[in-house]
């Protein structure tokens, strides 16, 4: 399918499921021998990993293709979300860029990606790609949210089986190990990561369980969880193996009025999230939580916009909102019944994202004075504000360093917070100093 001698680039879009898939591809390209190219124009081969969970990220993606046909004479794959399982109505724009470009224009939906990326032998990303790694241990979902396009393009939910999932996280463990770090965290990821094992009777609590007995150098962390997927059982693992199972979860909750949920078609309520508050108090869990939130849902009115700000605005375990205004996918069951209608979200998403950096700079504040856990950016890493990297609990901090520590063979040390530093978009970065 590809030659010794060609050069490839891939453009990536979206979800950490389509970074994991990209740094997959990359490492078993290079594998094979082909070398990537630093400018489009140098590449023979261009991979575009889309998405288009949002009309601005299809407008992204349509701007991505657009570009790489326009600007080389590359043998182009489409991959992804953009692209309808068994091409099935494959919209109006893409049909009309693939009849123009067919010639060198491959388009493969998800589940054609992933016998890509198994022919390929594709198993694990590198190291030199990210900090923490990402691990892609589900894909797919039947949960068909009235507003979401996703499960439509992704397909029905498989898992990782785990065995499989226990070697490719011990590969990345080895690949570590062999670069001199003293140990690793790495990401959980899936559509729906809360589905892993459902085919053969299992749950993801068993997988982390599994996953725990490694190692002890490994560190995991969840990537986003519905609500109702929070059991006892996913919080006791947490209690019982922290810092080793990051106390922190990203919670998708896209609203906290149930009249809302109910017409997204969320599985889950308000109730779920007053129970996870009541059993971490009870518990004593020590734990962040960040969380998705939609603003603009056609059903939305003030009253139901007032239920979630103030119920986040008591919710001190959170430090961190992700905020996003209703998008209408056309297809999806809500596109359908409200005629593609929004509501007017940007005071409403400005609202949310002030009530995030009040939400970090309390939580920063409240910790100040502890001793966390952080893993460290990529080792060569570094910005304006020096080294960088997220605590246990997934805060994005800022490092002094200590002398006498080599941070080029910490994968993770320890650190003192100190304080809020700076703000950024949603949330603040955190100072902190290493500790001996």
């Amino acid at each position: 399918m590809f030659h010794l001698h060609e050069r490839f680039k891939i453009l990536t879009l979206g979800c950490k499921v389509n970074i994991e898939e990209s740094e997959r591809l990359k490492r078993a390209l290079q594998n094979r021998g082909l070398q990537e190219a630093e400018a489009l124009e140098d590449a023979q081969v261009i991979f575009i990993n889309s998405c288009v969970v949002t009309a601005n990220a299809e407008r992204k993606t349509r701007s991505l293709l657009k570009k790489a046909l326009e600007s080389s004479k590359a043998k182009i794959f489409l991959m992804g979300c953009s692209v309808p399982i068994k091409h099935r109505g494959i919209p109006p724009w893409l049909d009309e860029i693939y009849s123009k470009y067919s010639d060198r224009l491959q388009l493969l939906d998800n589940l054609e990606k992933e016998a890509l990326l198994r022919e390929l032998g594709a198993t694990v990303g590198s190291l030199n790609l990210r900090g923490r790694p990402f691990l892609k241990v589900q894909e797919g979902c039947d949960k068909f949210c009235s507003y979401c396009i996703v499960a439509y393009r992704r397909g029905a939910p498989r898992s990782l089986p785990l065995e499989e999932a226990k070697s490719r996280l011990m590969a990345l463990y080895d690949e570590a190990r062999e670069k001199g770090l003293n140990s690793l965290e790495v990401v959980l990821v899936g559509t729906n990561l809360a589905l892993w094992g459902r085919e053969w009777g299992l749950r993801l609590e068993d997988l982390i369980a599994e996953l725990l007995k490694l190692p002890s150098e490994i560190r995991i962390r969840l990537s986003s969880i519905d609500p109702d997927a929070v059991s006892d059982d996913l919080l006791k693992l947490i209690a019982d193996h922290t810092p080793r199972l990051r106390p922190h979860l990203h919670l998708s909750l896209q609203s906290l009025s149930d009249k809302v949920l109910e017409a997204m078609r969320r599985t889950h309520r308000r109730a779920d999230l007053e129970r996870i508050m009541e059993r971490i108090t009870q518990m004593g869990l020590r734990i962040g939580l960040t969380g998705d939130i939609i603003v603009g849902f056609p059903v939305e009115g003030d009253e139901e916009f007032r239920e979630t700000y103030e119920w986040l605005k008591e919710a001190p375990l959170f430090h961190r909102l992700h905020v996003f205004r209703y998008s209408p996918r056309p297809g999806t069951a809500s596109y359908i019944k409200f005629n593609g209608q929004k509501l007017n979200s940007e005071e409403r998403a400005k609202l949310l994202i002030e009530l995030s950096k009040k939400l970090s700079y309390n939580y920063i504040s409240r910790r100040a004075g502890e001793i966390l856990e952080v893993s460290l950016d990529i080792d060569d890493e570094r910005t304006s504000y020096g080294l960088m990297g997220y605590t246990e609990d997934y805060l994005r901090v800022r490092l002094r360093p200590l002398k006498g520590i080599n941070v080029k063979t910490q994968g993770i040390l320890q650190a003192k917070l100190l304080a809020p530093l700076r703000p950024e978009t949603t949330h603040w970065i955190a100072d902190a100093v290493i500790s001996d």
